[in-house]
């Protein structure tokens, strides 16, 4: 499980940058007590921390986000962020059983959201992010590749609904489960797709090397 979160730091449009150990956040929270938008910004940039396999910042996520659905419990955001999380203890922890079980409790919690929130973007990027980084035999790649199609028929139907510039990473991402799945064709078509439309993106970088 230790690539379980290398797709989800490319989602760029919800990814903050961090700077140095103590964000200007953290520095802040310790004076004064934060609203839920900046405990958020706070929490996801030590989601991306544990990402990367920090396990500090993993424990300090989950406290934030578990914060703010104390404060407002039908925050779906949070709740997704939160279930990305819980599955990250799942890859720290020691024991078999122990994995299995935050993992199945976060992906419940990502599940949830999006019943809660079907057309909320940033629910369904983290819930296909944490798809693609989990192992396979947890079966998620086919909720990947239904989230990223239902991303697309979002934004047929409403432009204005998606960012254009998260197109580049729902293509990318088609492409890798799809490659994941072997079904090549349809990865190339995708993989190409982000070659095409974002030529000069981190993306397409990333799309190149799957190419080859």
């Amino acid at each position: 499980m230790k690539n379980i979160g290398a797709v989800i730091l490319l989602i760029g449009a919800v990814s903050i940058a961090l700077a140095g150990e103590m964000t200007g956040l953290e520095k802040q929270a310790e004076k004064e007590i934060e609203p839920v938008e900046d405990l958020m910004r706070l929490g996801i940039d030590y989601h991306h921390k544990g990402v990367e396999g920090n396990k500090e910042a993993v424990k300090k996520a989950e406290k934030i986000f578990k914060d703010v659905l104390a404060l407002n419990p039908d925050h779906v955001e949070a709740l997704a962020w939160y279930g990305s999380i819980l599955t990250m203890k799942g890859r720290d922890a020691i024991f078999p059983i122990s994995k299995l079980m935050h993992v199945h409790r976060g992906t419940k919690k990502m599940d949830e959201a999006i019943e809660k929130s079907p057309d909320n973007v940033t629910v369904r990027m983290v819930r296909v992010g944490n798809s693609l980084g989990l192992p396979e035999f947890f079966g998620r790649l086919d909720l990947a590749i239904s989230d990223s199609e239902y991303l697309l028929k979002l934004k047929e139907r409403d432009a204005t609904s998606v960012p254009d510039e998260l197109l580049p990473q729902i293509y990318l991402n088609l492409g890798l489960a799809h490659k994941k799945k072997q079904n090549k064709e349809q990865a190339e078509k995708y993989l190409k797709k982000v070659i095409e439309i974002a030529p000069e993106s981190k993306e397409a970088e990333v799309a190149k090397k799957l190419l080859l």
